[in-house]
């Protein structure tokens, strides 16, 4: 159907802003230095012409707002400078099944959250449900189409759409 959102597509930009990448940094990437912080905590500013709509990734519409998450969280898939999708959080592509309408992704292992809390399927499948499910969410409209799975392991999450999603 022309104009609308290809659910690929849109599920991977989902999962390039997903609020469960907001971690600390994944295993051999090392950690971004603050300048100009003189305390213990380290602090950033950020100069953009015009506020955030939000700093929640569910809720972010605004390109000024995805600019600010996408230096600030990391992601299962970031774009690359050729424009292709490569692993961020994820250890590899999707694995694509089931004709079409499933994908399986594999998560890297020894990611925490900035409480340290590891990073697993079930924090990837709350927070595409809470996309999907909350009233205010950015991207609802676009997901309707995907039923996450349950995840058979802390390290391997899938969806499913209802037809084959075009390539």
């Amino acid at each position: 159907m022309p104009g609308r959102p290809k659910p690929l597509m849109a599920g991977l930009a989902l999962l390039a802003l997903i609020a469960a990448a907001c971690s600390s940094s994944p295993a051999g990437t090392g950690s971004p230095q603050a300048s100009g912080s003189s305390g213990t905590e380290p602090t950033i500013t950020v100069g953009i012409a015009t506020a955030p709509d939000s700093l929640d990734p569910v809720q972010a519409a605004s390109y000024e707002s995805r600019v600010v998450l996408f230096n600030m969280c990391y992601a299962l898939y970031t774009p690359t400078a050729d424009n292709a999708v490569a692993p961020q959080l994820a250890s590899a592509l999707p694995v694509i099944s089931n004709g079409g309408k499933t994908y399986t992704i594999h998560l890297r292992s020894g990611v925490k959250f900035n409480d340290g809390t590891p990073f697993t399927a079930a924090a990837v499948k709350t927070t595409l449900e809470r996309d999907i499910t909350d009233p205010v969410s950015a991207e609802s409209a676009q997901l309707a189409a995907v039923r996450p799975s349950r995840s058979s392991t802390p390290r391997r999450w899938s969806w499913t759409c209802p037809s084959p999603t075009p390539r």
